[in-house]
């Protein structure tokens, strides 16, 4: 099949060809030209319009080789029309001197201006090519020719996908410059693998996405020397580069779009689980293929209203009041019923239909809010919101928005999680700060699950820490827990921060809590997440150990 790389290739293979291809063509062309002038002799003469035929090889030559080829096929052809040709076979009449050599002169005028024309127009198209088809940088060919690549024969091909995941770190740390020298090094390196991994074709997807196309049979030990090699130091003029490199390999289909899918699966897999590399296997991608499905069928839900908010109670441990609520999202699919939070929630972090949901979270809040204050019920709430959507120019807006309608900031309580990355500390503390000057306050969720508990309430602005269940749901029998949940609780007041546990099942873990000194608490042992009425009937209940 022909497309786009077929075309561009055939182009470079004839355009100006050298060595016994050049002299080759030159015969044939000079052939053609001869067997026209056969035609010419034998259809009559010069008299008749055969000899327009001519035109095809001058175009020929003037496409091949340019205004010097152009001129020469002219000139050729016009002297074997020329001078021993008549103008009348029949007659024998010779031609005037006059009349062939002005055609001999129009010939290669023509065959010069096409030859000049065609090859601006060839330039062009090759300057096209090298743009669309190639990475400017480094020179290598890019995604867009390997998705309009043919693969021929019954071969096994295998496709690598790697990406270097601390290539916006070196470009904030090291500039511009230092990192484009990275990449061009770097590239180097993958194209002088071959002895190595037995062949392959290496391609630029994108600033720091490569593939390679291994052209034979590879094994995991294959694999394992490529993942080394690509993991190895980069020497720079100043400094040394380690790559943090993820990698993912799928086996050969006949789609190319399909081959970077599968490999683009196996790389996340790998990022996600610290391998070294992972092999594409059918499990992945059903399980991507299911998020990706509900993904697809997120806006029709938002849309049609099949999210909702349910409410889990928390409570001041001390005076036992009702200190406010976590809100929680929930999915009624018309179809599926029921769609658990975890089998969601994970993969709508990683897009930015995050935005959206996290936008209608808040809104939806704001409005409990102001139902439940009109049953006499005034209390906090708290949201999860991802925390790198805190520095997002439409959060920011929203809240701005929020403000300007008169709702209730001020009962919002935002959730972030210990175990997002930070890598300005700066940076995120002086965004919270920006937000908390529209009226939030700010919890740690997750507290002492991460690596930086301490770096996280010492640097930034938090309110409150959620001291995580898989510390508190045994803390009636883990001894070693117990001593955990305590130094959280004495750390948070230390830092100035209040301490709540989450996860609370029974009155047992409530009594040890309120002995150690935590703050408030949120679980079953209060309600499991309820839904708004239900909530509001939950706080009225003139029977619960817990009042308003």
């Amino acid at each position: 099949m022909i497309n786009l790389v077929s075309m561009t290739n055939l182009i470079d293979n004839w355009v100006n060809p050298r060595g016994i291809k050049r002299i080759l063509v030159v015969v044939l062309l000079l052939g053609l030209q001869l067997l026209i002038g056969g035609v010419v002799y034998f259809t009559g003469g010069t008299k008749f319009a055969y000899l327009h035929l001519m035109y095809f090889p001058i175009f020929l030559g003037s496409l091949l080789f340019g205004t010097l080829g152009g001129a020469v096929f002219g000139a050729a052809g016009g002297l074997i029309l020329g001078p021993y040709m008549p103008i009348e076979v029949a007659l024998m009449t010779m031609q005037p001197v006059e009349n062939w050599t002005i055609r001999v002169v129009f010939f290669v005028i023509i065959g010069s201006l096409m030859g000049g024309v065609l090859e601006l127009l060839v330039n062009y198209l090759k300057q096209i090519n090298t743009i669309t088809f190639y990475n400017t940088t480094t020179n290598l060919r890019n995604r867009k020719y390997f998705e309009n690549t043919n693969f021929e024969g019954d071969k096994e091909y295998f496709l690598a996908l790697l990406k270097i995941e601390n290539y916006s770190k070196a470009i904030s740390n090291l500039g511009y410059d230092v990192t484009s020298d990275i990449i061009k090094k770097f590239a180097s390196k993958l194209t002088n693998i071959d002895d190595t991994i037995g062949g392959g074709e290496v391609f630029h997807f994108s600033d720091n996405q490569f593939a390679i196309l291994l052209t034979q049979v590879s094994t995991e030990e294959v694999f394992k020397d490529l993942s080394r090699i690509l993991r190895g130091t980069i020497k720079l003029e100043e400094a040394e580069f380690y790559p943090e490199i993820s990698l993912g390999i799928s086996g050969y289909t006949k789609d190319t779009i399909e081959l970077i899918k599968k490999a683009e699966m196996a790389r996340l897999f790998a990022r996600k689980n610290l391998l070294d590399f992972y092999l594409f296997i059918p499990e992945v991608s059903q399980r991507d293929v299911m998020n990706f499905q509900l993904f697809s069928e997120m806006p029709r839900a938002l849309k049609g209203k099949e999210f909702y908010l349910c409410f889990q109670p928390k409570v001041d441990v001390r005076s036992r009041r009702l200190e406010g609520a976590e809100v929680l999202i929930r999915w009624l699919h018309p179809d599926k019923g029921i769609i658990r939070p975890d089998e969601f929630i994970p993969y709508l972090e990683t897009t930015t239909f995050i935005n959206k949901i996290t936008h209608w979270i808040i809104w939806e809040s704001l409005k409990a809010i102001n139902l439940f204050r009109r049953e006499g019920i005034d209390i906090n709430l708290s949201v999860n919101v991802p925390l790198k959507y805190i520095k997002n120019p439409a959060f920011i807006s929203s809240l701005k928005g929020f403000s300007s309608l008169g709702l209730p900031l001020h009962k919002i309580e935002i959730e972030v999680l210990e175990r997002d990355l930070i890598e300005d500390f700066t940076d995120i503390a002086s965004a919270m700060r920006e937000v908390k000057s529209y009226g939030p306050t700010f919890s740690l969720d997750d507290f002492g699950t991460g690596y930086s508990s301490v770096s996280y309430i010492k640097k930034l602005p938090f309110d409150k820490i959620k001291i995580d269940k898989m510390f508190v749901t045994d803390i009636t029998t883990n001894r070693e827990n117990r001593d955990i949940v305590r130094s959280s609780i004495e750390l948070a007041h230390i830092m100035k921060v209040t301490a709540l546990a989450e996860g609370v099942e029974d009155e047992e873990a409530f009594n040890i809590l309120r002995d150690l000194g935590c703050d408030y608490i949120q679980g079953y042992y209060l309600s499991k997440p309820l839904r708004d009425r239900e909530f509001i009937e939950w706080c009225k209940d003139p029977n619960s150990d817990f009042s308003l």
